[in-house]
């Protein structure tokens, strides 16, 4: 029974590596799809729900045109959408749209994964995807073994 624990909590810290590879793998380098500007406004309006755009230039301390140009760049991509304000004809309102949540989020991920990056060398980078992978073999070998109820001979290394 106190093999079966052991087995289970070295499974449980294998999952924690294995999620670290998948994430290494999915993320790979690439350029960010949207502006810095861009990504900010996004990040702005995901956190307040919605803004006019002359709020937005307020914020950001930018010409009501820049902001014009900023939020119809993020429009025509389907980022953000105006909404009509119900009490102002003249007034409409800017919100993050599912896509903008989304893409948000990527260009996080993107460049969060080219911060880390930076700080490997391309040795270090191979030591550490190598080292995710034997990990992986490991958990699988630990699963068998649990599925079948093997005891690791006392010279096996694991």
């Amino acid at each position: 029974m106190e093999h079966d624990t052991q087995i289970q909590g070295m499974i449980a810290a294998f999952d924690t590596l294995a999620v670290l590879e998948i994430f290494e793998k999915s993320m790979q380098i690439r350029k960010p799809s949207i502006t810095d500007k861009g990504r900010m406004l996004l990040h702005v309006l995901k956190l307040i729900g919605r803004m006019d755009e002359t709020e937005i230039a307020r914020t950001f301390c930018i010409a009501s045109s820049s902001a014009s140009d900023q939020v119809k760049t993020l429009a025509e991509r389907g980022l953000v959408k105006k909404a009509p304000d119900p009490e102002d004809a003249r007034r409409n309102f800017i919100e993050i749209t599912p896509e903008g949540r989304s893409e948000l989020e990527k260009a996080q991920l993107s460049k969060g994964n080219r911060m880390f990056h930076s700080l490997l060398n391309a040795g270090e980078e191979e030591r550490i995807l190598l080292f995710l992978s034997q990990m992986a073999e490991g958990q699988d070998l630990l699963r068998t073994m649990l599925r079948h109820k093997i005891e690791p001979a006392a010279d096996d290394e694991i």
